[in-house]
């Protein structure tokens, strides 16, 4: 059975409520802001850090690979992790994070989840795609991690439950995944260290790995519709 390329979401109304969420999420954050005073917050945020600072390195991104098997913003993790041990020694633990995080998110989505999760789409009309072993399954590892809008626990969940071969889905969603992590942590890194040009090749780095990923997903899903025409 071919395996179905995810589409990424990009319908009007998701795009409005997507818009007001986030203009509402950014009133509510300056209308905390000014209520509680730029100070009092700088504190906070100083003492958080600090805190964070004294935190081991397995323990933080021991606590990012099991966190992320839930729908929590991995990016949110790439960009502290910068400031907090250091750009290289960042993006090796992350590596490892990554690795235990695929592993395990598809040990669960490929066993005792997907007889359910394959019910509750089959009753919603949808299926769990079948892809077959070789350039199928290869092309759809691809389309999952490069779809736009998908979230990283939503890629590993797909994948497990379509129960891709795991060596290859973790060969090859780690190296896509770590372009983007290095950008948000450079990211993370400008911020802590007031280096605009650091945040500029941050911003390009993951500007063009997220643009570079839209392109190729469009191309692919292109040349397998006319693979499926033809």
């Amino acid at each position: 059975m071919s395996p179905e390329i995810p589409e990424a979401p990009h319908s009007f109304r998701d795009s409005r409520a997507a818009f007001a969420a986030g203009v509402l999420l950014i009133l509510l954050i300056s209308a905390a802001v000014v209520s509680i005073g730029w100070p009092t917050l700088l504190a906070w945020v100083s003492t958080a850090f600090a805190a964070l600072k004294q935190t081991p390195p397995a323990l933080y991104f021991g606590t990012m690979a099991l966190v992320c098997l839930f729908p929590i913003p991995i990016s949110a993790f790439y960009i502290a992790s910068g400031p907090l041990y250091g750009t290289l020694t960042a993006l090796a633990w992350i590596a490892v994070a990554l690795a235990f995080n695929i592993l395990i998110s598809h040990a669960i989505a490929s066993s005792w989840l997907r007889p359910l999760m394959a019910r509750l789409l089959e009753a919603r009309g949808f299926r769990v795609p079948e892809p077959r072993e070789g350039s199928e399954e290869l092309m759809l590892i691809v389309l999952v991690r490069i779809t736009p809008g998908l979230p990283f626990f939503a890629q590993n969940l797909l994948l497990g439950l379509a129960n891709v071969d795991r060596l290859r889905s973790l060969l090859i969603s780690l190296p896509i995944q770590m372009v983007f992590a290095a950008g948000f942590v450079l990211l993370g890194r400008s911020a802590f260290d007031g280096s605009a040009g650091l945040a500029v090749t941050a911003i390009g780095l993951i500007g063009s790995a997220s643009i570079a990923a839209r392109f190729v997903h469009q191309r692919l899903r292109k040349g397998r519709a006319e693979a499926i025409d033809s």
